[in-house]
């Protein structure tokens, strides 16, 4: 893993979060890969994985189609 604490999700990092149902505001970002987000709740210090796919209207979205 590259980070030893939580930090807060950059704006791209919480479209991603929105995308998957849940409230950004209420997450930290541990680690960010090729592949997924390792978010910590605030609240209860949960951890969960999302998958990363491509952002509606990213340049590498657009590139790809």
């Amino acid at each position: 893993m590259g980070k030893n604490k939580a930090v807060k999700p950059t704006l791209a990092q919480k479209k991603r979060i929105t995308d998957a149902g849940l409230v950004a505001n209420n997450w930290l970002v541990m680690d960010e890969s090729e592949e997924e987000l390792l978010l910590v709740s605030r609240n209860s210090g949960r951890f969960r994985k999302i998958k990363k796919s491509p952002l509606q209207g990213s340049r590498k979205a657009r590139k790809n189609t």
